[in-house]
């Protein structure tokens, strides 16, 4: 038998030497323990250092900041209590660049009174021991010492109901003393006697003492008075307790209402799971919001916006949105409505996948309603700057990783409607197939505006803020969205929503840039996966016709995404979309049949078959397809008239654009124009026609079939007013970040631009052909056509706007044709209406298209426009120099501005407002890095100076600050202003210009190119002193700015830090442009300028006989400060008689 069978359990009666013997025993016995005993204490070998209770509540206040309130900071989740270090602040926003952390996000917090049962003081100091006979009998069930607490939980502790056993008002060590006596001395006193010292005492104290006095005992007695019971103990039963009110009170606070006592009965009546316990807190979010809790605003005062779960705004409080819709009891105003911006973008990293669903597609709604502008000038700043401040980019990046199929859903939405724009992405297909004649078409790169910066040294977030669509690509979004598309859609039956959202995504990826279209196409799988789930080769694979016949069919919108990239990607896109064999689908979805079953799908098909065309796809493609093509040339000739749908026009229009490209088919197209083109005569006009007219125009070689019938429609230009964008006086929102830039296609208010309701593309294609074939008949029966004209008058006089926009350019077009055939037909309006035209058309032409620039150019400064032999004869008459040189320059004026026309971005000019100073500018920044100055770039100011003199008009739209900044710079060209022909016309025009503009200059106001005038003015003084040798034109320039009605800091750098100029200033009073008085009223004030003044009148810098101007302005506000009665000017006095020229200090003192 085993040794550990004899072993025993201790007994009571066993003695110490029992245990020890016992213990013996298991030890020898070899038996394991029944416990194990582990050592928790720290392996650290330091002694523990203590922590005081101040350090110890400290830490619990640092641990407590890290909270998931939606009412501050990020959403952190309590286990991980990192530090944020400064590093980690984003320089751009100075914002936290924490990890986004899943965490608990609590609707509402509410804290219930606290319940502690009364401390009883025992008078023996320890638990006084109870009876088990004197137990109530309460449950049966329940133990001894729970039956004998509940049972002490009704009975309070007892309180003296006598007199206040010390002073309210009286503090000190002998406030008990004191506090008595005065009780002795009162209770001696009858009630009158009382009251009458009373009386006496509020006599003789201030009444701010007595309301001091009454507050301190009131708020004492307050106090006190929870104290106090109105029952004495009872004498029978010592061991009875009174009933403590507070404990009371604190349980009728917390006792359900009738509302929720009915709720929990009904609970029980119908079994309702874990709803038998009332649990308070849970119950807050039910009550009514209490009227004082809902302030109120005021009409003009901002407030945090507030959204529904549709991504409405709400009110600031509206009494008609009611409790039970979950819009309230949250945040910080619970009385408000809805969820705020911060509020969503924490639910969005909440936990608990509801929440997270519902704020990202609460956030997906906002951004919608946001783009198509519901809340323009309503919100500041607008939400989609607001969130992308937030790195709201990233953090839907985050949520794109997410494998629950919900979250991502709600992720990709929200995600697609931050980054894209379907009535823009709309617009520019409106615009497709338009052509020009100069310069084409080119899509647009929606670059960011952003300074030369290395991206490679940005951090995520950082470069959220610059470039949204560079910090996506950054993070992998284009590998993650190959994923998406491959993987679940292989697990659905059908494309989900997500599919489309995800393809709208890459294609406004793609229109960032050529590069990043490139890498979206250079993604692994990625073409390969749409066109394997999207776009079947077999007919019957496609999805229902319902779908197709939509702009939302993830099959048109993978046809869309692939014209996009091929559009900005060119040749190598094309490439790859061959090799995946794209023109077997083309040919599959472009047949008669696919054509009933779907228009849209048709369409896309046509507008991808086309630009695959464009980009060197092979004519096989359209040769071999020739039958079917033919036959559907031919259907359209007997069935589409140009009075049916626009959807059939923009059909016919793609098919048309695809056949061009076979020669066969020239025959068939020319039917089609005259067809149309005679239809129009009598049709109402809609964009859907006139695009299909002015693509057939286009790809027809012979045009001698287009029936001119329609130039006498009165309705062909009855709308060419209130569709023009120039002339609607709308300005773009500022809705969208600089990150992120738009084509603002939804304008203010969400209006659409006006230019894609009217006829621009039509317009803007016959007169250019009519140019180019000579039709001047045609020509002549537009421009004098009563509309057209008055469109003119208007160009001509008014302000134009959204001259940035994309859109406009199909204006833009139109005038340019416009101008050029003004030059060959004499129309009923003068030449100056098309000269003034193509002087405000040339700055507003887009950096994109240098060629139409060139073009406009080249009209506005020619022979015939600009009148040379005028120009030359006026030359003459100025006595120039060497005037064969100058006119034979003057006939190549354009030559000149040619060499500052190069490529740009569509949302830039091409050229500058100013551009009739670029030579200068050019010259004079060349003359400072090189300190070179050839004889061509004296000459390229002699023309310039020529047409200020002469062509004024050139400069009507420039403001004259700005002028006077460009003019300024021929005098800081060393001795340029000393050349015989540049100061002849410097002598002719400065003049001139001070007398028009003297009132007008403003240099406080932002001048472009200059960034400081101070500056650039004290660059002037110092080339006077250099290189001015006495000119008066100089020096007419020097003394604008020094006019009283400009900034004193100007005249104080010419009389104190440049007061060696004044002597070579030589200009007489009479020979200024303007009158005297704007450099002596208002009288000068400024003593250290009255000072200047003085000074350079006592040392002899300025005098009548050489500087009589000068001379004047010194001593005419040297006189009058003089004369003041203030102290510096007594001290002032005092010291000129001390001055030895005893007829200057005559004239200062006023005795003469």
């Amino acid at each position: 038998m085993n040794d550990h069978t004899t072993l025993k359990r201790p007994k009571p009666e066993d003695d110490e030497e029992e245990l020890f013997r016992m213990q013996e025993e298991f030890l020898q016995s070899h038996e394991t323990p029944s416990a194990k005993v582990i050592n928790l204490r720290s392996k650290n070998s330091h002694p523990r250092k203590f922590i005081s209770k101040f350090a110890e509540r400290r830490g619990k206040r640092e641990k407590s900041k890290i909270s998931t309130s939606h009412s501050s900071g990020d959403v952190i989740n309590p286990s991980f209590n990192e530090e944020m270090t400064g590093d980690d602040l984003d320089p751009v926003e100075n914002m936290s660049a924490s990890k986004i952390i899943l965490g608990n996000i609590i609707e509402k917090k509410f804290t219930a009174p606290c319940l502690k049962s009364p401390q009883i003081a025992e008078s023996t100091g320890f638990p006084e021991v109870f009876l088990v006979a004197k137990i109530p009998e309460t449950d049966p069930s329940s133990s001894l010492f729970h039956r004998n607490i509940q049972s002490s939980s009704s009975i309070g502790a007892t309180a003296p109901n006598t007199e206040e056993s010390k002073s309210l008002l009286v503090e000190g060590p002998l406030s008990s003393e004191i506090h008595k006596e005065n009780l002795e001395k009162l209770n001696r006193m009858t009630q009158e006697e009382i009251l009458q010292e009373k009386a006496h005492l509020e006599s003789l104290l201030s009444p701010e003492l007595i309301e001091f006095i009454k507050a301190k005992k009131s708020a004492s007695q307050k106090f006190g008075n929870s104290l106090k019971t109105p029952v004495n103990p009872s004498a029978s039963n010592p061991d009875s307790r009174i009933p403590c009110p507070a404990v009371d009170e604190i349980q009728e606070a917390v006792s359900p209402s009738p509302e929720v006592s009915n709720l929990l009965e009904e609970a029980s009546t119908h079994q309702w799971l874990n709803m038998s316990t009332l649990e308070s807190p849970k119950l807050e979010w039910m009550k009514d919001l209490e009227p004082d809790k809902c302030p109120q605003v005021s009409e003009n005062e901002p407030y945090t916006a507030r959204f529904s779960f549709e991504g409405e705004l709400l009110p600031y409080n509206d009494p008609s949105i009611s409790m039970d819709r979950g819009l309230h009891h949250h945040g910080e105003d619970p009385s408000r409505p809805g969820y705020s911006i911060p509020e969503l973008l924490q639910l969005s990293r909440s936990s608990q996948q509801q929440q997270r669903c519902v704020a990202l597609t609460t956030i997906s709604k906002i951004l919608d309603k946001t783009r198509n502008g519901w809340y323009d000038k309503a919100l500041e700043p607008a939400p989609l700057i607001a969130l992308n401040s937030k790195n709201i980019l990233l953090l839907l990046r985050f949520s794109l990783d997410d494998s629950a199929v919900a979250v991502l859903t709600a992720s990709l939405q929200a995600l697609r409607s931050f980054l894209y724009s379907e009535t823009e992405e709309f617009c520019l297909d409106r615009c497709f197939s338009w052509r020009c004649e100069v310069g084409g078409y080119l899509v647009p790169e929606m670059l960011p505006k952003v300074d030369e910066v290395d991206m490679s040294s940005l951090k995520d977030h950082e470069l959220a803020q610059i470039d949204c669509v560079s910090a996506a690509v950054r993070s992998q979004i284009l590998v993650r969205l190959s994923y998406i598309l491959g993987f679940y859609t292989r697990k659905e039956k059908s494309p989900p929503e997500w599919s489309v959202a995800a393809l709208e995504i890459l294609t406004r990826i793609s229109r960032h840039s050529r590069i990043i279209a490139l890498n979206v196409a250079s993604t692994p799988n990625l073409l390969s996966i749409i066109m394997k789930h999207f776009l079947p080769l077999e007919e019957d694979a496609l999805p229902s016709r319902e779908s197709l016949n939509s702009l939302t069919s993830p099959t048109v919108k993978a046809l869309h995404l692939f014209r996009v990239l091929v559009e900005y990607g060119g040749r190598p896109v094309a490439d790859r979309l061959q090799q995946l064999k794209i023109v077997d689908r083309l040919l599959c979805y472009t047949t008669q049949k696919s054509r009933m079953a779907s228009l849209w799908l048709s369409i896309e098909s046509f507008r991808l078959w086309k630009t695959l065309l464009d980009n060197g796809l092979p004519l096989e493609t359209v040769n071999g397809n020739a039958y079917d093509l033919a036959c559907q040339l031919r259907y359209v000739f007997s069935n589409h008239d140009i009075s049916g749908s626009e959807l059939s026009s923009e059909l016919a229009a793609g098919l048309v654009g695809v056949s061009s490209y076979g020669e066969e088919f020239e025959p068939i197209l020319i039917m089609l124009l005259e067809k149309w083109s005679t239809q129009l005569g009598t049709s109402n006009i809609t964009w859907g026609n006139t695009k299909l007219i002015a693509t057939t125009l286009a790809c027809v070689k012979d045009s001698s079939s287009f029936k001119l019938d329609w130039i006498n429609n009165p309705k062909i230009f009855r709308d060419i007013i209130s569709s023009s964008n120039v002339l609607s006086g709308l300005q773009a929102a500022s809705r969208d970040p600089e990150a992120l830039p738009s084509l603002s296609a939804v304008l203010e208010e969400g209006k659409v631009v006006p230019v894609l309701s009217s006829c621009f593309h039509f317009y803007s294609t016959v007169i250019n052909h009519f140019s180019k074939h000579c039709m001047l008949d045609e020509l002549k029966a537009i421009l004098n056509n009563p509309d057209v004209m008055e469109y003119l008058k208007r160009a001509n006089s008014c302000s134009w706007s959204l001259v940035n926009n994309w859109f406009t350019r199909l204006e833009l077009y139109f005038l340019a044709g416009v101008v050029e055939a003004s030059q060959n037909v004499s129309t009923e309006l003068p030449p100056e209406v098309y000269r003034r035209i193509a002087i405000k058309l040339l700055p507003a032409i887009p950096g994109d298209c240098p060629e139409l620039a060139k073009s406009v150019l080249k009209m506005l400064l020619s022979d015939n426009r600009l009148n040379i032999a005028g120009l030359s004869q006026g030359m003459t008459s100025l006595k120039l120099e060497d005037t064969g040189k100058n006119s034979c320059l003057l006939d190549n004026v354009s030559v000149i501005y040619d060499e500052f026309i190069s490529p740009g971005s569509w949302n830039q000019p091409v050229l500058p407002r100013d551009w009739v100073y670029l030579p200068l500018v050019a010259s004079y920044t060349r003359h400072k890095e090189e300190s070179k100055w050839t004889e061509e770039d004296t000459l390229r100011i002699v023309i310039l100076l020529t047409l200020e003199v002469t062509l004024p008009e050139l400069f009507v739209d420039l403001s004259p600050t700005l002028r006077f900044s460009r003019l300024v710079l021929i005098y800081l060209c060393d001795t340029l202003h000393l050349d015989e022909n540049v100061k002849i016309l410097l002598q002719k025009m400065i003049p001139k210009f001070l007398k028009e503009f003297h009132k007008c200059l403003n240099f406080s106001s932002d001048i472009p190119g200059v960034n400081s005038f101070p500056d650039l003015f004290t660059a002037l003084c110092e080339g006077f002193c250099a290189n001015s040798y006495g000119d008066d034109g100089f020096a007419m320039v020097l003394m604008a700015p020094i006019a009283q009605r400009h900034d004193k800091y100007y005249r104080k750098i010419l009389w104190s830090e440049h007061a060696g100029a004044l002597r070579y200033i030589r200009l007489r009073p009479e020979a200024l442009p303007f009158p005297v008085d704007e450099y002596l009223f208002p009288e000068e004030e400024d003593c250290s300028l009255i000072e200047g003044y003085i000074t350079a009148l006592v040392r002899g810098t300025v005098k009548k006989e050489f500087s009589p101007l000068m001379y004047l302005i010194a001593l005419q506000h040297s006189v009058a400060f003089l004369q003041g009665e203030s102290d510096l000017s007594r001290k002032m006095r005092e010291r000129i008689h001390l001055v030895n020229d005893k007829e200057l200090v005559e004239k200062l003192l006023g005795e003469t």
